[in-house]
């Protein structure tokens, strides 16, 4: 009885958080690699170069401090695995829960996404840019933001903490662990 028990926890444990395509297999084959790419979401640095200036600090999008003005050229390693480079032209600026910020993300590469975000007021962690699965920014990041021509972000994911941490249980809450599907394609 205690091992048929335990090989139901196991394969409770085992699918548990999959989606409907990966199996398994997929889980066991590629549990380490998918743990290494978790570990790697934790966090984000943009380093930027053009006419800009910018100092701020953010804990979560809701509660920040600074601003900034100018367009850059990025080169990414962001949020949700967006790797490349990408035009970055806008302001913004905000003292605790009140902001305001007009800003595009353009002529990116492949794996960049391209977006334009306009807010004035509270920012909303419900805006498509800020969908912890497939958007463009974090909405829950910890982060900081300066430099003039030359300019250096940084950001700390706690939502990438949070599903490394699980991805050691089989439970992928972003729902980006590969697959056999994403390799063999």
């Amino acid at each position: 009885m205690k091992r048929i028990l335990m090989g139901l926890v196991a394969a409770v444990v085992l699918t548990a958080g999959a989606n409907s395509q990966a199996g398994v297999a997929d889980k066991l084959l590629l549990y380490f690699p998918n743990r290494i790419m978790d570990l790697l979401d934790i966090a984000s640095l943009t380093p930027s170069f053009g006419p800009q200036a910018h100092l701020e600090v953010w804990a979560t999008r809701a509660f920040s401090f600074g601003a900034g003005i100018g367009a850059s050229s990025k080169l990414v390693k962001a949020y949700n695995r967006q790797y490349g480079v990408g035009m970055e032209n806008g302001w913004s600026m905000s003292f605790t829960c009140i902001s305001a910020e007009n800003t595009q993300v353009v002529h990116t590469s492949r794996d960049v996404k391209e977006y334009s975000y306009h807010a004035v007021g509270i920012p909303d962690p419900f805006d498509q840019v800020y969908d912890f699965q497939k958007g463009a920014r974090d909405y829950w990041a910890i982060g900081v933001r300066g430099g003039g021509i030359v300019e250096l972000e940084g950001e700390l994911h706690p939502i990438d903490i949070a599903d490394f941490v699980l991805g050691w249980f089989f439970i992928d809450i972003k729902g980006d662990d590969f697959t056999i599907d994403d390799i063999t394609y």
